[in-house]
């Protein structure tokens, strides 16, 4: 016999959120905007993700799904730790950020956000991976932030 799911008597995990890379050709990179590739020169290439201390939020698109996701993003980082918001003229990175509904359906509140850092010089340095172009996270917004803030933070840490 197959168990059988039993979701309408479980309460959905709100604080969930979901991760996953997006392949290089989902997101369109800004006009010059180069991806990483090969040993990082950092003089042609400018900082790499581990010097990375303060990034600029920048928003793709201008929706109240985007200032509300920033504001919480902003919120994360003013609380302290090894990351800060910073103006785009003192950043070391722009964190480029794209949000929109999860689904069509009015009762779901969650969010769909791609995210990558790109430095001053424009080459993408998170994700690290040659594979992807940014990150896509579901989830309610205040949870998605905090992800994106924990896993920024991590990889600058750990050098990826």
């Amino acid at each position: 016999m197959l168990a059988q799911r039993q979701s309408s008597n479980r309460e959905r995990d709100e604080s969930f959120v979901a991760r996953s890379l997006v392949a290089g050709d989902n997101v369109t990179p800004d006009p010059g905007e180069l991806s990483t590739r090969g040993a990082w020169n950092r003089q042609l290439m400018g900082k790499p993700l581990p010097e990375v201390s303060r990034v600029y939020l920048q928003a793709i698109g201008d929706n109240a799904l985007n200032q509300e996701l920033l504001n919480e993003v902003r919120a994360r980082l003013a609380a302290g730790g090894a990351l800060q918001d910073s103006g785009s003229d003192q950043a070391d990175a722009a964190l480029k950020i794209s949000v929109r509904p999860a689904s069509s359906r009015a009762d779901d509140l969650r969010v769909s956000v791609i995210v990558r850092a790109v430095n001053a010089n424009g080459y993408v340095v998170w994700p690290g991976s040659s594979g992807g172009s940014g990150w896509r996270y579901v989830g309610q917004p205040r949870f998605v932030a905090e992800r994106i803030v924990a896993d920024l933070t991590k990889d600058i840490r750990s050098g990826k």
